[in-house]
């Protein structure tokens, strides 16, 4: 998965890949997630990691957030972890 090129039809394993990793490498996970061409899909599965990361590191995704292309109300889900 890691190199098999962005496009839609790597969105499905890209997004399983994630929720599966989510626990064992967040940030690899989270990488993947963002790869996902599909906006919806690639922000839900975006947001699951992100929760995740922010319950072991909530400083560094605070920091990650602005910059992550989520939309205001997914950052506010993760930082109020809903």
């Amino acid at each position: 998965i890691k190199e098999s090129p962005a496009e839609s039809a790597n969105d499905g394993v890209r997004a399983a890949y994630a929720m599966r990793m989510a626990e064992v490498d967040p940030y690899d996970a989270i990488e993947q997630a963002l790869l996902m061409t599909d906006a919806l899909g690639r922000e839900k599965v975006t947001v699951h990691v992100a929760k995740k990361i922010f319950k072991k590191n909530p400083e560094g995704i605070r920091d990650w957030l602005p910059q992550s292309g989520l939309s205001e109300a997914s950052q506010q889900r993760i930082l109020r972890n809903q």
